[in-house]
């Protein structure tokens, strides 16, 4: 019952910040990037006809926050230390241009610029996921080139390819007429569009809810804006836990935080009449709400947010998990394609992971078996990546940094279909017989064997060993338990989940507040989020783990194609 009391703690904390805030929930951590764009605020002071920076906490945060090397870090990779040193180096430049009195202040300058111009010469930009980084990372070198400094590297020319392509797929007249991606990267747009015609897109003062282009609106727009300014002053309250002038790159993200935790608690089979019913009345009249008051699509945040079938697919998952349920016609209409589902409707590629859960949405429904041709579509297209690659570790999804999430998502995914498909869900429909005899079973002992290979010395997974990776991968495997494999093999399984709980256990304090080798999640740059980080955490101790001889919830007709997968 403890992890009954921590899930209802967690349930309380989640809706009591809801009610409290106008603005919602959101409990995303620190972002350089988008405190870089904060920092970079400023307006006329009508007295003495100047301009005056509105947050210089933030630039002092920036300016604290230099690694030795001259870059700034974020979860380590090579793109977030672009990407935020990028940013960074331009509030520099512009604060020195304004003679801000700072002793090392052209030092800083430097460092970062040699930093850049070291790190630019090895990335690989086919190969990068991050939100609009195609158009972003363009336009602040033009920014720069303006201040002074340019930057010359091997595949520049294909970082300028890829915004031209992206750039082809967008109608800029349409942003002025509603809610559409583009807003959310307005930094990416200053000079472009007239962003006095964007006033009356905002919604609570942001502009879907992203600091870095709020921040990048009010800079440049023509007339002073309260709203915003509001807006990015509570984002910073937010956020004052890491720091004065800190800012994080998402906020606030309801209906992200909200689906994410009801999902991940409800899938590792903590049971609906034992959770606070207050709290989940309370998570299902947003979502609903949310679903209502868009014609059944919803983004993140529940405030007119841009929809996309990952956070939509989630929030109708959590509704039927409630009893609260809701139809998902609107997400098959708007973003099935011939072979995949689309997350957004102007990708550039798609993603497992929002595949994945779509799958998991269907699944939960009473009758799975009228979505079965979408169902086995999905089937097809993650066993096809994985069919694919050498490795499990080497399938990455384009949100998030982790091979391990996509493949907790897609066993969750497989084991349910495999449990339903024996139940005779599927019974008198057309299922590929290859796909439960050879396919499936082939791929969910790939994910054991490698799942159990990649785990750390001391009971985590990941390189930086953190307890949101760890989690994942304890969910697959306790769900791996569930199929007929030999009683000793799940031994050992269970044997590997003792020793990953005590590590998260020990560790637990890291979900409250995220550190940068923690932010897996990818937007424009890498975040984490408290609330879900604890979901995970809470549910992987919680979860069952199948041993016993009568334990396999397959049925006998499927148990020896599960046993003969072992022997390949």
């Amino acid at each position: 019952m403890a992890l009954y009391k921590s899930a209802n703690a967690l349930l309380k904390r989640l809706t009591a910040t809801h009610h409290t805030s106008p603005y919602g929930v959101g409990s995303s951590g620190v972002s350089i990037y988008d405190t870089a764009w904060v920092s970079i605020v400023s307006r006329n002071v009508e007295q003495t006809g100047t301009r005056a920076w509105v947050f210089p906490k933030s630039f002092e945060y920036i300016c604290s926050s230099q690694a030795e090397d001259g870059g700034w870090h974020g979860d380590g990779s090579l793109i977030d230390s672009i990407m935020n040193t990028l940013a960074s180096l331009l509030s520099l430049k512009l604060h020195e241009k304004d003679g801000w009195q700072l002793p090392d202040l052209s030092d800083k300058v430097e460092r970062a610029r040699l930093f850049l111009d070291n790190v630019l010469q090895k990335w690989d930009v086919p190969s990068t996921e991050r939100i609009a980084f195609e158009l972003i990372v363009p336009r602040i070198l033009q920014f720069l080139e303006e201040e002074g400094i340019s930057f010359e590297f091997p595949h520049r020319a294909a970082l300028e390819n890829l915004r031209d392509q992206k750039l082809k797929l967008l109608d800029l007249d349409l942003v002025y007429r509603g809610q559409t991606p583009v807003l959310y990267t307005l930094e990416a747009f200053v000079g472009v569009l007239d962003f006095d015609r964007l006033r009356t897109l905002k919604v609570n003062g942001s502009f879907l809810t992203s600091p870095a282009s709020t921040a990048a609106y009010l800079t440049y727009c023509s007339v002073w804006d309260e709203e915003a300014e509001d807006y990015l002053r509570q984002a910073l309250r937010r956020c004052s836990a890491y720091g004065e002038g800190a800012v994080c790159t998402v906020w606030p993200t309801t209906l992200f935080e909200f689906s994410w935790t009801i999902c991940n608690l409800m899938e590792s089979g903590f049971e609906r009449e034992k959770l606070d019913e207050s709290c989940l009345n309370r998570v299902g009249q947003v979502l609903h709400s949310a679903l209502v008051a868009g014609n059944g699509l919803v983004g993140w945040d529940a405030l007119k947010s841009n929809p996309d079938a990952d956070d939509t697919g989630k929030a109708t998952a959590a509704l039927q998990y409630i009893g609260k349920p809701y139809p998902i016609d609107s997400l098959l209409e708007t973003f099935e394609r011939t072979d995949y589902f689309a997350c957004h409707q102007f990708e550039r590629n798609p993603s497992l992971s929002s595949n994945c859960n779509i799958l998991l949405t269907l699944l939960a429904f009473p009758r799975p078996g009228s979505y079965l041709p979408q169902i086995l579509k999905i089937l097809k297209f993650v066993a096809g990546a994985y069919s694919e690659a050498l490795h499990v570790e080497d399938v990455r999804d384009k949100w998030h940094t982790s091979p391990w999430y996509v493949a907790m998502l897609a066993t969750q995914g497989f084991v349910r279909f495999v449990h339903l498909y024996g139940k005779d869900y599927f019974a008198a429909l057309d299922v590929p017989k290859e796909l439960t005899t050879s396919t499936i079973p082939g791929i969910l002992f790939r994910f054991l064997t490698e799942i159990l290979q990649c785990q750390n010395g001391d009971g985590s997974w990941g390189l930086n060993h953190n307890i949101e990776e760890t989690a994942y991968c304890v969910i697959a495997l306790a769900h791996l338990t569930s199929l007929p494999y030999d009683v000793r093999i799940r031994e050992k399984v269970a044997a590997v989940i003792g020793i990953a709980r005590e590590y998260l256990k020990v560790n637990a304090e890291d979900s409250k507040l995220i550190k940068s080798h923690s932010q897996i999640w990818t937007g424009k740059v890498t975040y984490g989020v408290e609330f879900v980080c604890e979901a995970y955490v809470i549910s992987a101790l919680h979860i069952h783990i199948h041993v016993g001889p009568s334990d396999s919830l397959v049925s006998n007709e499927l148990a020896e194609h599960f046993r003969k997968a072992t022997l390949l």
